[in-house]
């Protein structure tokens, strides 16, 4: 092995490690928690070139959210009928469900495990709530303003999510929880699939 695959191992363990302490303590009520969980999203996922897991792992498919897939679908049959696309037509989506239960509400199945995966790429610029407003933007956003730097305005699409609530607090918190949770579960399967940095 050599050292750069030596390093992006080291990484990996560090950044799962750093996730699951802090996901574990956001369940148990540290709601502030989600902000290092966006930070190693971008690590791992959205630093261009630097980003962690397509190094390790590839071209690494990951399952969209329902509310995604149908607007594919539906783009297409548009398309063919209309001559546009459905998904142009969209002012606002909610692209998940909320379960709600005694313990207060939570978001579940954010992304939609029967589904067949697709390309990262396309995963990062599935649209969340707004057409411009995609996974990619949600992670870079609470990474670059709220982790990692401490900007002092709020970008459009920190602007809007922080007007939407759950449980008394702001809805990329529980959203940016759902994707950390999912992709520690992705790293488990793909590492006992492959053996990284083959």
């Amino acid at each position: 092995m050599n050292q750069f695959a030596k390093k992006a191992e080291d990484d990996l363990a560090a950044t799962v490690q750093i996730m699951r302490t802090n996901l574990a303590l956001y369940r148990q009520g540290e709601k502030q928690l989600y902000r290092v969980v966006a930070a190693q999203l971008r690590l791992l996922l959205c630093d261009g070139k630097n980003s962690l897991l397509p190094r390790l792992f590839g071209g690494i498919h990951l399952h969209p959210m329902t509310g995604y897939a149908r607007n594919k679908r539906l783009d297409l049959i548009w398309k063919e009928k209309f001559g546009k696309s459905f998904s142009d037509d969209i002012v606002f989506q909610q692209p998940f469900q909320v379960y709600v239960g005694e313990d207060g509400a939570r978001i579940t199945q954010l992304f939609n495990e029967q589904l067949t995966p697709i390309p990262l790429e396309e995963w990062l610029d599935q649209p969340i709530f707004k057409k411009w407003m995609t996974v990619r933007e949600l992670i870079r956003s609470v990474a670059d303003k709220e982790s990692v730097h401490s900007d002092m305005a709020y970008n459009e699409t920190l602007e809007f999510t922080r007007s939407s609530y759950l449980n008394g607090e702001v809805i990329h918190q529980e959203l940016l929880a759902c994707m950390g949770e999912y992709i520690l579960r992705m790293i488990d399967y793909w590492k006992h699939r492959s053996t990284p940095g083959d």
